[in-house]
């Protein structure tokens, strides 16, 4: 690392210590409140986001030198710094006085700021900031717009200062705040176990267990990578971190390259939908309702494990249809675990308990449940990791437990800088829908629509999300379809848990969708395969989810904490078992028309107890349908593991 190097990390990390101590103490006193702690650390965030790649010796703009590189991160990140030292004196005086008549220089540090968002996302995401510029044109000249896209326009001035310094509509809203409170506390977790590398033990942990069944493998790699992405928040950035050990080792099973890559795609859907920690979306729904976040985690269960189970008979049915059985895997465990690996699994699970408890029994807010449970469980993981270099000095041990914490600031600071970034862009989108009065405008359309045909509107919904999810992320995806038609579905009498858990699901596969998939191409670049292949059959193994908003919509039940939701949960499982059973099972028999035959019923009886509500099964054919579909299921899974 050059001298220049080292200094922007210096740097940086000062920057990073200041930025996790104003988060901790926020997080235990909540002195001044979201608005004015989202005041000073969005600007904080836009200067660790720009001094970040260059103090690690990387460059901001490949085309140009490093040192422009330096100079330019420099300037950002003293607006960055500069604009949160203001903002934070002034704002109590341009909250109360000078939020709609600015002064000149309040003018100034807002084009600063919106110069300095709009440059992270030029380097982020494109998408969002040409909706964002695109938009603020749409709100200046809206007069100029054709039938229900006219509105009266507004000031320039007018629409800078609700974007930035009126602080309720703009970059530090809702969407914001609850990026900087919340989801920046549930980061504490992602950071301790990052500084630990408590996702390396779980890995090797997890792929231990399968050293007599080599046809095992794939679905050691879908737990552990599960597990990981609890943590990781982001599925292309599971599918990078666990993939590199897992995909290579279902290949050498006997996998083959676009299945092995499929699987982990697969897989890191699952971390994002199982709580207690699940996608940053599921925070927002929970602002949005206005009730605690354990009430959406409570309700999450259920459809995760149905998920769970149809994802784990389609990877096993795979895996012995590719790779066979009677092979160990002794020669696949490049890695074994030792003792420390297990104590810090018992330790990650002991946090994921811990949790729970305090989240669904003591009913702590996300926030307060993350910090105290880090700065708990920091100290365990601390003693494990001095113990665990037992034949070097107390020197060493201080020195590599000092690296630990500084691994610790950087993760964090990385983690939560991005993130507040990115729902601080998307904030400006839905300030410009508030300020226009587009989103009332819509919600006219919607439910006029909707009074004439309600599936319809919930059919353009689950579209206009996969065709978002070309270009955002999956928070980005849930925001602009909660904001556009919540409020409609409600009036139409939908029940709002179930709307909000219909975009959760659809958002979800907003990562995943082909042709454009950010975790398909990391999976298939790891696994050296072809990347619509490797797309299309992570679109197999995803078929429970691509049809999980809909099942809700008929199934309310399933988002409802009752044991209706379990019974209805088990027998949209036996469903989709079934259906993993016809496109999965090897052979079924070795007569092809039988085989076909079996395939073909059992995976259309299946399809039928899934959605009989729709199709008004009930009362006798109800219960020999699902008979059926239970027996037919029982007898294929006994062939296949037999």
């Amino acid at each position: 690392m050059s001298k220049v190097a080292k200094a922007l990390y210096i740097a940086y990390m000062c920057i990073a210590i200041a930025f996790l101590v104003k988060m901790l103490h926020y997080f235990i006193t909540g002195l001044g409140g979201p608005i004015w702690h989202t005041v000073t650390v969005v600007p904080l965030c836009i200067a660790l986001a720009a001094l970040y790649p260059v103090a690690r010796g990387e460059k901001l703009y490949s085309k140009l030198s490093y040192t422009a590189n330096c100079v330019i991160a420099l300037i950002i990140a003293g607006i960055g710094v500069g604009t949160s030292v203001y903002l934070t004196v002034n704002y109590e005086s341009i909250l109360l006085v000078r939020a709609v008549v600015p002064s000149l220089l309040d003018i100034f540090i807002a084009l600063l700021l919106l110069f300095a968002v709009y440059e992270w996302l030029w380097r982020n995401n494109k998408v969002i900031l040409f909706l964002a510029i695109g938009l603020l044109i749409y709100a200046v000249y809206g007069r100029y717009f054709p039938g229900a896209l006219w509105h009266p326009g507004i000031p320039w001035l007018r629409a800078l200062t609700s974007l930035t310094t009126e602080f309720e509509t703009g970059l530090f809203s809702t969407l914001a705040q609850t990026g900087a409170t919340t989801v920046a506390g549930v980061i504490l977790i992602t950071a301790l176990a990052t500084a630990f590398r408590v996702q390396d033990s779980i890995i090797r942990i997890i792929l231990s267990l399968v050293r007599k069944r080599r046809y095992l493998v794939p679905e050691t790699a879908v737990i552990s990578s599960a597990m990981v992405a609890m943590v990781s928040g982001s599925g292309a950035a599971n599918v990078a971190m666990t993939g590199q050990f897992t995909i290579p080792l279902m290949k050498r099973a006997g996998l083959a390259p676009h299945w092995a890559g499929a699987t982990e795609v697969s897989a890191s859907v699952a971390g994002l939908i199982t709580p207690p920690v699940m996608g940053v979306a599921a925070f927002i729904m929970a602002n949005i309702l206005g009730v605690p976040y354990w009430e959406v985690a409570v309700r999450g269960f259920v459809i995760a494990a149905i998920y769970y189970i149809a994802l784990f008979f389609s990877v096993a049915l795979r895996g012995i249809r590719m790779i066979g059985k009677g092979k160990t895997a002794e020669d696949l465990i490049l890695m074994k675990p030792n003792r420390f690996d297990v104590i810090k699994f018992i330790l990650f699970f002991t946090i994921i308990g811990a949790l729970i408890v305090v989240l669904g029994i003591y009913w702590w807010d996300p926030m307060t449940a993350a910090y105290m449970v880090v700065g708990i469980f920091a100290i365990p993981y601390a003693i494990v990791e001095l113990l665990s270099y037992p034949h070097s000095t107390l020197k060493d041990r201080v020195k590599h437990l000092a690296e630990c914490c500084k691994t610790f600031v950087e993760a964090y600071a990385r983690e939560v800088s991005g993130l507040v970034l990115l729902l601080a862009g998307l904030s400006m989108i839905v300030g410009v829908f508030t300020i226009t009065g587009w989103i009332i405008k819509m919600l006219g359309y919607i439910v006029a629509i909707g009074a004439q045909n309600l599936i319809l509107v919930l059919i353009i919904a689950y579209f206009t999300g996969l065709i978002l999810g070309m270009g955002l992320p999956p928070s980005g995806i849930y925001v602009l379809l909660s904001s556009l038609l919540f409020a409609a579905l409600w009036r139409l009498g939908v029940n709002p848990w179930i709307a909000q858990f219909f975009f959760f699901y659809t958002s979800i596969l907003g990562e995943f969708v082909p042709p454009v998939s950010v975790a398909g191409a990391v999976a298939a670049r790891i696994a050296k395969a072809d990347y619509f292949k490797t797309v299309l059959s992570a679109a197999i193994y995803l078929s429970p989810l691509w049809a999980m908003s809909f099942i809700i919509y008929t199934r309310p039940e399933l988002v409802t904490p009752t044991l209706a939701a379990v019974t209805s949960a088990i027998e949209v499982a036996i469903g989709f078992t079934g259906l993993a059973i016809a496109m999965q099972h090897p052979r079924i028999s070795s007569s092809k028309a039988i085989d076909t035959v079996f395939r073909i019923a059992i995976g259309v009886l299946g399809v039928l107890l899934v959605f009989r509500n729709v199709l008004n099964i009930v009362g006798a054919p109800h219960y020999l349908l699902l008979a059926t579909v239970t027996v037919l299921d029982a007898i294929a899974l006994y062939i296949a593991f037999k």
